[in-house]
């Protein structure tokens, strides 16, 4: 199984980034990849 995971925060805090993290050891031997994509800022 593959995993994407994409947070949208740029803090380096972020509980997004932190539950992504979290998926990640929990989905242990599924490949997990958690998508660091340089997009525009939307406001």
């Amino acid at each position: 199984m593959k995993l994407l995971g994409i947070s949208g925060s740029l803090r380096a805090a972020s509980l997004n980034t932190a539950l992504a993290r979290a998926a990640a050891e929990a989905f242990a031997p599924a490949a997990f990849t958690l998508a660091d994509l340089n997009l525009p800022l939307y406001d």
